[in-house]
């Protein structure tokens, strides 16, 4: 039989989350666990990846920012803070956040309530539907950690350049670039500095390819490069740029990067000519690492 408390948290429309001081969740009703997407929510902590919460802007939120953080820096409550709740299913909530500390008689912070009410209704009528739409579209094709284009991005840019391959008879290139040792990194250091390092790279690689080149995060540490109208000595000089960039980053923590290449032959897909990248960035990883590989033996003549 539930206790009043229980039934009560049962009963309320909005997801109830009770936090330790060491933001460690202690209790959650189904409601939270119905807006924040998780079934499991008891110890996770408000570092922990799953969350993604978005500024009314639909920036990312940082750490700081979220109600708990902001109760425990400065052990005053939150009220009315507007958010959007990214759901591990990909659905985007609009919430409205309010978070109360519980003090003992020292004056100590013992546990953090947090309210989250779903306005997503009340939010859209307010907004305009269009501007909303396209925040969010932009959003969808977005890494949310390294700013980059996501998966979905980077491949809805890899088939825009393989029609203008096939359109104009241009060559086009693609990379598959891997960090090498990036998991020992989250094993030394901690998450929190292998994100810092994933950024790093990122930015790293956006930085050594040309404004028309398309980046983008498609797994945990790998990423793709489209290059249109590239020759093969082109594409290997590009490679070569963004090995030498993720060392220079990388290198007190031990990280480098395989490269592998592969031309746009038609008229494979953009998946085929990929797989072929995949397959020389694992024979570069097979040659020892922080080098580059390419696909085929014509290209390797090329460059």
């Amino acid at each position: 039989m539930l206790s009043r408390y229980e039934t009560v948290l049962a009963a309320l429309d909005a997801g109830v989350v009770i936090h330790g001081p060491d933001t460690a969740i202690l209790e959650a009703n189904d409601r939270a666990r119905e807006i924040l997407g998780l079934q499991e929510l008891d110890g996770r902590l408000a570092t922990d990846p799953d969350w993604v919460f978005l500024e009314s802007d639909l920036t990312p939120m940082a750490l700081e920012r979220f109600p708990v953080m902001q109760v425990l820096n400065t052990g005053k409550p939150v009220l009315h803070l507007m958010l959007s709740v990214r759901r591990p299913d990909g659905a985007d909530l609009w919430v409205e956040a309010n978070a109360l500390p519980r003090l003992d008689d020292d004056g100590h912070i013992v546990e953090i309530a947090v309210t989250f009410i779903d306005v997503t209704v009340r939010e859209a009528r307010t907004r305009s539907l269009e501007q909303l739409n396209a925040q969010l579209a932009g959003m969808s094709i977005t890494d949310h950690l390294t700013g980059l284009a996501n998966r979905r991005g980077v491949f809805a840019a890899a088939d825009e350049a393989r029609s203008g391959a096939m359109r104009y008879a241009q060559e086009l290139a693609f990379l598959l670039v891997d960090l090498d040792h990036f998991k020992t990194v989250n094993d030394r250091f901690g998450h929190a500095r292998g994100d810092e390092v994933l950024c790093e790279a990122a930015s790293a690689i956006r930085a050594a390819v040309g404004a028309g080149d398309a980046v983008g995060r498609i797994g945990g540490e790998e990423f793709l490069i489209v290059l249109p109208a590239t020759s093969p000595s082109g594409a290997y000089e590009v490679a070569q740029r963004v090995r030498a960039a993720v060392l220079d980053v990388g290198s007190q923590v031990g990280v480098t990067a395989s490269v592998g290449i592969a031309m746009f032959s038609p008229p494979e897909t953009v998946d085929e000519c990929v797989s072929r990248a995949d397959i020389a960035m694992y024979q570069a990883k097979a040659a020892g690492r922080n080098t580059v590989h390419v696909h085929s033996p014509s290209l390797a003549e090329k460059v």
